[in-house]
């Protein structure tokens, strides 16, 4: 699955400066060898003034204080050469899993009904699309022999409802009853149904979301009969954060705390797809064509491989019509006629 980095990281520093508004104890524990009047400064600056964050090379009316991301530099991976993901798969032939969560050794499942697919932090499918034998308000009966490898007690599922009555429904599990071996399985949820399912419904048993890593919506993308391939390359990419401000003071507490919030949020940035993720900074020369005014700057550089994978939709090659010529050069042989069905197209030939 393909991100974008510069997305990533501007939820980051949203979230991240969102965090030090909503509690000011972060701005005390950061700056705890600083006075209480500069921290109540800080403070002041970070809950009165909103900090732009722009994508490229900003131009003269760029407001201050602002972050500036730039793309500074990005490669294609010497070892890969766009052949890391390369494989082509048929869904008819997959069972579908839409929150897998593609690996760097080419894991190409398909997603098919109930998602499109992958999605970041999503919890795994342990149970595949089924369609349940029976149900009650708070129940239903899985047939007969289905497995299903989870504890109940020791981590929170969901059972989804995808298709037929009921579809849409997620409900948390409380307990999966095998009864015997001769009568379905009985998953038992928390809560009554909203719509009761029955035998027309189908359903899936998905593990809890992450609740670092998750971050985008699924969709439905592919159907079941659909033959795609997944073509990719992995990149060595280098980043740099400029923060530009008016006040001496101002930059440095302002990259404090991007540094803190690059430190907080790493691993959520690592399950997006950042892989060797560095992090370094300097104070950035300035340079009158890129700034509107007089301001001071430092800049962070983010150094990170990450993947970026298509999926393309083969198109199988369909015969529309056929036209043939027969020629008979014997006297003796007379011409018959005959019909040709092509791809429910009929062409007579005589």
């Amino acid at each position: 699955m393909s991100i974008i980095p510069e997305k990533i990281l501007q939820q980051v520093l949203i979230k991240g400066f969102k965090a030090f508004r909503d509690d000011n104890r972060l701005i005390d524990t950061l700056f705890h060898n600083l006075t209480l009047k500069e921290r109540d400064s800080i403070k002041n600056l970070i809950n009165t003034q909103i900090v732009d964050i722009n994508y490229n090379y900003p131009d003269r009316n760029v407001r201050i204080p602002c972050c500036v991301l730039l793309l500074k530099g990005e490669t294609e991976s010497e070892g890969v050469l766009g052949e890391l993901f390369q494989s082509h798969t048929s869904v008819e032939q997959t069972e579908p899993r839409p929150h897998i969560i593609p690996s760097l050794q080419g894991d190409a499942t398909i997603v098919g009904r109930g998602s499109s697919g992958p999605v970041w932090g999503k919890g795994e499918i342990v149970l595949d699309p089924i369609t349940i034998e029976a149900a009650g308000v708070n129940y239903v009966d899985l047939p007969n022999g289905t497995t299903v490898l989870i504890d109940p007690f020791e981590e929170t599922s969901y059972l989804e409802v995808l298709e037929g009555t009921g579809e849409g429904q997620r409900v948390e599990i409380s307990s999966i009853d095998p009864r015997s071996t001769t009568l379905p399985v009985r998953v038992v949820v928390n809560s009554n149904f909203s719509v009761t399912p029955d035998d027309t419904s189908v359903v899936q048993i998905v593990n809890a979301d992450d609740a670092v890593g998750t971050t985008g919506d699924a969709s439905k993308v592919f159907e079941i009969t659909d033959k795609v391939e997944r073509l990719g390359a992995l990149y060595k990419v280098n980043y740099q954060l400029v923060l530009l401000t008016g006040d001496q003071d101002h930059l440095l507490w302002l990259y404090s705390m991007i540094k803190a919030m690059m430190i907080i949020n790493r691993e959520f940035m690592i399950k997006q797809g950042f892989m060797n993720l560095k992090i370094g900074g300097a104070d950035f020369l300035p340079r009158s064509e890129m700034q509107p005014q007089l301001v001071y700057q430092r800049s962070m550089t983010f150094d990170f491989d990450y993947s970026f994978d298509v999926y393309n939709f083969i198109q199988e090659p369909t015969l529309s019509s056929l036209v043939i010529a027969l020629s008979v050069n014997d006297p003796d042989v007379s011409q018959q006629g005959v019909e040709v069905e092509v791809s429910n197209t009929t062409t007579s030939l005589t």
